[in-house]
């Protein structure tokens, strides 16, 4: 377990945790967009992909030299007709499609600035073939005495008029001590 000392200019916290779980509880996209074909548009995208709930960030202590930390996204990526993950997203909806999103872990390495209260995206940990609907993003806010972690990018999505590229903001609270 590594303890952090953080000073700002109106509060002082020490020997504080902040690494483990941290579960989503709020996704708002820039503009209502309809994903599960309801014919219902929301900014929530919690009310249009129900897997979002499953959604969590694992933030570890690191033990690569220079890095402070990794961090395990789990986020869900689109499936077709029950085929293979991350192999793309077609050009075209149409009504016999099988869509599904599934839980897909993506894991970088970062540092944390505790002085700017963000978590710094480094190097993928696994480099693969895989088409990723999400744009994993550069950089985390965070706050390290409320632990709520804060990720701003987007991600692509088929809908009825094609694919679209949603930005959103998610924000998720810490939970537990892995």
């Amino acid at each position: 377990m590594v303890l952090f000392n953080n000073c700002s200019d109106d509060k002082s916290v020490n020997n504080y945790d902040v690494f483990g779980k941290y579960v989503l509880y709020e996704i708002n996209s820039e503009y209502a967009v309809d994903i599960n074909f309801d014919n219902k548009k929301n900014i929530s995208l919690l009310e249009e992909i129900e897997s979002l709930k499953n959604s969590a960030i694992y933030l570890y202590e690191g033990i690569k030299p220079g890095y402070s930390s990794d961090i395990d996204l789990l986020s869900p990526e689109v499936c077709f007709n029950n085929s293979d993950l991350l192999t793309g997203i077609p050009d075209v909806y149409t009504e016999d499609l099988i869509i599904q999103y599934l839980p897909v872990s993506i894991q970088y390495y970062v540092s944390i600035d505790f002085k700017e209260q963000i978590i710094i995206s480094e190097n993928k940990k696994n480099i693969d073939n895989s088409i990723y609907t999400l744009d994993f993003p550069n950089y985390f806010e965070f706050d390290p005495i409320t632990k709520i972690i804060v990720m701003s990018t987007k991600q692509r999505f088929l809908t009825k008029e094609g694919i679209i590229t949603v930005p959103f903001i998610a924000k998720f609270k810490y939970e537990s001590i892995l």
